[in-house]
């Protein structure tokens, strides 16, 4: 390309004008002009001619103009020169390969970086500082000029590539950047681009002590976890003034927010961003012993996130009479900021947390039994909450889930618990009182017009029996399934291998780190420690609307 220029010349805007240049002898420019007449016929005038210092060995390219008429040279991708047309003198201006200082604008704290390197060459434009936003300091001016020169479009597509840490920073780039990056059209492109990659893991340590006066934490912390090795990084830690009471139901996650919630509180935090919201206080019960049912998750007509909670009135001791309330309340842009009543559920919930597939919520209940007095026994069934119309209905169990006993604890998975596991509605049971052996079914989905149906997903056998809990709460690439035992030991089910792996204990093993740069790390240790974890995507999702 450098020889087709030194050959025939180079073509170029030159003050409003279209330039011609060619060199001769090396060191000789020639520099021609085109104008318009008022007939409309064009015809070009010899605008001058330069003579450089010394010769160029392979171009040189007029680029620019200044209010006093003198002309900028690019001489061989790596000097800047100054013709004065007046004094007909050449001046050299800088070096760009060995003179130059490059300064970053990606903070406030600028500092040096020098490309003097022999294999690097240095284009150079012409930028019209006339039609650039003209306020604040330097710093400023030359961000609104990185901003101004990218096409808006051009500009949507990088960030859709990036991590949102690095979107959110590029807030301060200048004004146009900062509006795209709030418009919630960006968060919902960004979510769409990166549906299918792969998801990570969010581990979030409780405090659950059984002494009242201890039932209460600092803060929240996140930390993300790759699902392999023994660190866990953390992605947000927010405080709240009156502390964060620690009786928690397993967190939810949707479309990168996470959902925490206990007997008193409600929390939505998007942990890629920092946001942490505390939801408005619902409808209070009565009874404080009786917990509500919280589910989370995204209306599929317009994208927006919904919490849905479920409280108990009353309910007697025979489980004939009851009643059970329920309200929801809409997340980010266009969100309610108080809860909205809807139709009551018709049945008593018996699970506390309840997963999201599919634009539809669904709960673990009991049937109403006969009105004769007292059962051990109850027939169970599956309520399903539909967030685009916010309406219950029934969905069918599996064979496996018939009956409930009385003594039923949501918690445990004795009698099964629901799960989001792949896209799809998961019912997980124990199948002997040791919590060894596991069976998981999964549902189709509903959305077709057919009746959904149950099928066996796999059966797994632990690698020792557990205590209380065996929760699947996600699943890999390659179909592994990942278990959370006891909010102590995350484990990996092998489906193809049929084997199961320990991955970490998280209370034993896992080292938290807070802060990447020094590896300062703080360990969350000890028998009183509950470790939730969840499958995660990072999004640009706003809750701030609340």
């Amino acid at each position: 390309m450098e020889d087709v220029e030194a050959e025939y010349g180079t073509l170029m805007e030159l003050g409003g004008k279209l330039c011609y240049s060619h060199i001769q002898a090396g060191h000789i420019v020639r520099l021609w002009t085109a104008s318009t007449d008022d007939d409309g016929s064009s015809r070009w005038s010899w605008h001058c001619t330069v003579v450089l210092s010394r010769p160029a060995a392979r171009c040189v390219v007029p680029f620019a103009d200044d209010s006093h008429g003198s002309i900028f040279f690019n001489v061989d991708r790596a000097l800047i020169c100054r013709y004065d047309p007046r004094s007909r003198v050449v001046e050299r201006v800088v070096d760009m390969k060995q003179q130059m200082n490059y300064y970053s604008c990606s903070s406030d704290n600028l500092y040096s970086y020098s490309y003097h390197r022999s294999n690097w060459i240095y284009h150079t434009i012409h930028i019209d500082m006339k039609n650039q936003p003209r306020s604040g300091g330097g710093v400023a001016k030359r961000r609104r000029c990185i901003g101004g020169i990218i096409p808006e479009e051009i500009v949507e597509q990088i960030l859709l590539r990036l991590p949102v840490k690095s979107i959110v920073r590029f807030r301060s780039v200048c004004k146009s950047w900062q509006s795209m990056i709030a418009d919630p059209r960006l968060a919902r492109l960004h979510l769409q681009f990166h549906h299918s990659t792969t998801s990570s893991m969010l581990v979030l340590p409780c405090y659950n002590s059984s002494n009242p006066e201890m039932g209460r934490m600092e803060s929240v912390s996140f930390f993300r976890y790759p699902g392999h090795g023994a660190v866990a990084k953390l992605l947000a830690q927010r405080s709240w003034p009156s502390g964060v009471t620690t009786d928690w139901g397993m967190p939810l996650h949707c479309n990168g927010l996470v959902l925490v919630f206990s007997s008193s509180q409600i929390f939505v935090s998007n942990p890629a961003t920092r946001e942490l919201v505390l939801l408005p206080r619902g409808t209070p019960v009565d009874d404080e012993d009786v917990e509500h049912s919280v589910g989370f998750g995204a209306d599929p007509s317009t994208g927006q996130a919904k919490v849905v909670r479920c409280f108990t009135r009353y309910c007697d001791w025979t489980w004939t009479i009851y009643s059970v309330g329920c309200e929801v309340l809409s997340i980010g842009e266009g969100g309610d900021t108080a809860w909205r009543t809807v139709a009551d559920s018709p049945y008593l919930l018996m699970t506390t947390s309840a997963p999201c597939v599919n634009g539809a919520i669904y709960w673990i209940a009991v049937q109403p039994p006969p009105h004769t007095g007292f059962c051990d026994v109850s027939d169970a069934a599956i309520l399903r909450f539909d967030l685009r119309n916010e309406e219950f209905a029934d969905f069918p169990c599996p064979p496996c889930l018939k009956t409930i006993h009385n003594d039923f604890e949501p918690s445990t998975i004795y009698d099964g618990i629901l799960t989001e596991l792949g896209g799809k509605l998961c019912f997980s049971h124990a199948l002997d009182d040791n919590l060894q052996r596991v069976e998981l079914w999964t549902a189709s989905s509903a959305d077709d017009g057919t009746t959904p149906r149950w099928s066996r997903h796999c059966t797994v056998v632990l690698l020792e029996p557990a205590r209380n809990f065996v929760i699947p709460f996600a699943v890999d690439s390659q179909g592994s399934i990942f278990f959370n035992v006891d909010f102590d030991v995350i484990c990996r089910y092998d489906p193809e291998r049929r084997v199961v792996e320990h991955v970490v204990d998280m209370n034993q093993q896992m080292n938290y780190y807070f802060r990447s740069s020094d590896k300062c790390f703080y360990m969350y240790r000890g028998s009183e420690w509950r470790h939730y974890s969840i499958q995660y995507k990072e999004s640009l999702v706003s809750i701030k609307a609340n």
